[in-house]
């Protein structure tokens, strides 16, 4: 008799729980605000990064000095001066040197860009190849380091495809 109530108290204390998560979900405790939702915030990404790309295809860097050129790029806190196409939310300014990639204006050591949040850690720094299209670093913020992927958006059809992976550590 006194295993059926033992039973019978569990199936009973199970059925309520499963009731409880039903009508009252449980918040995680921390920021309220889902996921999907937070975005990384201007400041914690601005600052000089080192780039470390592997492009699988296309151009490779060219040196006459038989060094690879660096690769960097700056993300600052301030407003555009030009935003990207296509960009749903606020951007910011970014100098990006890709080379291969990037074509910086005589006296200056990157290529203008923009860079917005994206949902969760990520972020997105776009810069123009000219009429061809665009090259996006689409990565995620962890600490001081973004990893993602480089991808090539073309002006002509709009279609993608990926040229490699990078890291971006922060210098400063």
């Amino acid at each position: 008799m006194t295993r059926r109530l033992a039973v019978l108290a569990l199936a009973l204390l199970g059925a309520a729980c499963g009731k409880n998560k039903e009508t009252s979900p449980v918040q995680p405790a921390g920021d309220p605000t889902p996921a999907a939702e937070r975005v990384v915030r201007p400041t914690a990404a601005s600052g000089v990064y080192r780039l470390a790309p592997l492009i699988e295809s296309g151009n490779r860097p060219q040196s006459t000095s038989g060094r690879t050129p660096p690769a960097n790029m700056t993300l600052s806190s301030e407003s555009a001066a030009v935003p990207a196409a296509g960009a749903s939310s606020a951007q910011y300014n970014a100098i990006i040197s890709l080379p291969g990639y990037t074509r910086a204006p005589r006296g200056r050591n990157g290529q203008s860009a923009a860079w917005w949040p994206a949902a969760g850690d990520s972020v997105v720094v776009q810069f123009s190849q000219g009429t061809r299209g665009e090259i996006q670093l689409r990565g995620a913020l962890r600490g001081t380091t973004i990893r993602g992927e480089i991808w090539y958006v073309s002006g002509d059809s709009g279609s993608t495809f990926q040229l490699g992976t990078f890291t971006a550590t922060k210098v400063r």
